[in-house]
């Protein structure tokens, strides 16, 4: 573990307390919506998720026909103990907690409730409306995407960036085809013939997985990293057909016009290395940790350089993508052509394979709800690090840095300050100690949200 890291550990385990999580201090009405976003065929809860609520003492309300596309039936959901209602307004107007997969769309706007808490993968930074709406809605808002273990992982987000590097190889094994566009290379080995060649840039958990699916089907798989640990890692693991090499321009270069696919597998920011010396990329750079997009890794010019009919990959999509030419696309169209270099850009590639992204959403979130459940949000926060990391927006206010220097005039509090009731609840030294608690635990959040913009590699998503 870097050191960085080992250091966000330490102190963010200064900010549990000894009040076990599994205490069920309330009770709680949980509702899930069926989604509306186009081409989101996911569900964020699942039957057997369903049953732990229940016997945990809460309610769950879930809209019909929300499990449908993921394989559950409104039956499955009622025999679990839930209660299931025809609309959207039903599920919101009646429950305390939302849990969702995408974020609340325009249409569910004024369904949601003052001091509702909802779960999501809300992206913030890139909608303003959505931001501005839950501000004014004073909704609580957990972002799957920003809740993070104390040793730096994103457990919600590693899920599905698990399911999409391995879906990232069969789509770009689809689209190499003729018929599809492609220059009709196959990525598999054959005798008497090199293999496809797949260019991985990044070594989190979506790149690893693509690595792997890759280099099963015998293709040459290369991964490309600023980690040097990581890269270490999976020379050592991965089977002789994929190689690793520092990220750098001139290694970029050399290796994208042999690649059949390049994939991008970078979803933060992270140390752009001194050998970069692209200006256009070196000027994204300087706005990308303000922004908390993902890092533009690949100029058009460098795509240009590919070999026509290739294809890219796109994981980061969602977060603005790894290459300069992502636009996003969606499930039902989801390539466009560009230089004669077919672009697979969707945003949500998970929600391709329900029944699988589903559980794994489910089974990764079930702890935070439940927690939340049980304790009420502000105290769950205080109990767990890695929902107070995940809470962006509460009580007309964000306690996130981050989103009130890109949205300028929001209110933002400190998350200390704003759950500095419930820590001195919890504490049971005298009111004088109990002060010096909140400035020790204060200037640890500091630390940790310093350390949060400014620690980066390649491997941030996971």
């Amino acid at each position: 573990m870097a050191p960085t890291t080992t250091k966000m550990a330490s102190l963010t385990s200064q900010l549990r307390f000894s009040t076990p999580a599994t205490a069920v201090t309330e009770t709680c009405t949980i509702g899930c919506p069926k989604e509306v976003m186009p081409c989101e065929y996911r569900v964020s809860l699942t039957p057997a998720t369903v049953a732990e609520l229940v016997s945990n003492g809460h309610t769950v309300v879930v809209q019909m026909g929300a499990g449908v596309a993921s394989g559950f039936t409104d039956e499955s959901y009622t025999a679990s103990g839930a209660t299931v209602v025809p609309t959207a307004k039903e599920v919101y107007t009646t429950c305390q907690t939302i849990v969702k997969v995408q974020a609340p769309q325009p249409q569910e706007y004024s369904f949601i409730q003052q001091g509702q808490v909802i779960f999501a993968f809300f992206s913030f930074e890139n909608n303003k409306t959505l931001f501005e709406t839950m501000m004014q809605r004073e909704a609580v808002c957990f972002s799957y995407e920003h809740m993070k273990t104390e040793n730096g992982m994103t457990p919600v987000l590693q899920a599905m960036c698990e399911i999409s590097g391995q879906l990232a190889i069969s789509q770009a094994m689809k689209y190499l085809e003729k018929p599809m566009g492609g220059s009709g290379c196959m990525l598999g080995t054959v005798t008497g013939m090199t293999s496809g060649y797949v260019l991985i840039l990044g070594g989190g958990v979506a790149a690893m997985q693509a690595a792997r699916v890759a280099s099963s089907v015998g293709a040459h798989v290369c991964v490309m990293d600023v980690c040097m640990s990581n890269l270490r890692t999976m020379a050592e693991t991965f089977p002789k057909n994929c190689t690793t090499l520092y990220f750098c321009t001139e290694n970029l270069v050399q290796e994208i016009q042999k690649a059949d696919v390049v994939i991008g597998a970078v979803f933060g920011s992270f140390q752009m290395p001194s050998t970069v010396t692209n200006s256009s990329v070196m000027s994204e750079m300087t706005t990308v940790n303000q922004m908390n997009r993902a890092p533009i890794l690949v100029t058009k010019e460098q795509v240009a350089m590919m070999k026509p009919g290739s294809v890219i990959v796109d994981l980061a999509a969602s977060r603005g993508g790894n290459f300069e030419t992502t636009q996003p696309t969606t499930l039902e169209m989801p390539t466009f052509m560009y230089n004669n270099v077919i672009h697979y850009c969707v945003p949500n590639m998970p929600s391709a394979v329900p029944q699988t992204s589903s559980v794994s959403l489910a089974n990764n979130t079930l702890v935070y709800i439940q927690q939340v459940a049980n304790n009420g949000w502000k105290k769950a926060c205080v109990e767990n690090s890695t929902l107070m990391q995940g809470l962006m927006v509460a009580q007309n206010m964000t306690t996130n840095y981050t989103l009130s220097q890109i949205y300028t005039g929001t209110m933002f509090v400190p998350t200390v300050q704003l759950l500095k009731n419930e820590i001195t609840m919890m504490t049971t030294q005298p009111q004088n100690q109990t002060e010096t608690t909140l400035a020790e635990i204060k200037q640890q959040l500091n630390q940790i949200q310093n350390m949060n913009s400014t620690y980066g590699n390649f491997t941030v998503e996971a």
